[in-house]
């Protein structure tokens, strides 16, 4: 079955309602590597081959955009220097 133009365009509506949703970035990036791996190969994309590559180009950019954000968001671990103990021991 051949896909259409429409039939792409709801994904990018659907991509679209993600990017806005309460979902974390963690779970927007999961949900859109499905997304994009559910998308028709263009074998199956005759009609549509320039909408398939401009759905698949948003979707890219999303994931990038949360991945982007998410890095930013991430402070770097400091680690403190282990202070010698002034306790002194009993013998």
């Amino acid at each position: 079955m051949q896909t259409s133009a429409t039939d792409l365009v709801g994904v990018l509506t659907s991509v679209e309602r993600l990017a806005v949703s309460s979902l974390t970035d963690d779970e927007k990036v999961l949900v859109l590597d499905d997304i994009k791996r559910c998308i028709p190969p263009e074998q199956f994309c005759v009609h549509c081959l320039k909408t398939r590559v401009i759905v698949i180009n948003k979707i890219e950019e999303a994931i990038n955009g949360f991945k982007a954000t998410q890095a930013k968001s991430e402070k770097p671990k400091q680690s403190r220097a282990r202070k010698p103990s002034t306790a002194k021991t009993k013998k």
